[in-house]
């Protein structure tokens, strides 16, 4: 849930770092994988 509002956040604050931030999250899934 909260990283939902982050994403929500960057979505409506700063569209343009979207891309930035959906890098860093894969970045941070890739070295650390989420029991999906």
């Amino acid at each position: 849930i909260i990283i939902g509002g982050l994403i929500v956040f960057f979505l409506i604050v700063e569209p343009h770092g979207l891309a930035q931030l959906w890098r860093i999250i894969k970045e941070k899934m890739r070295l650390w994988p989420f029991p999906h």
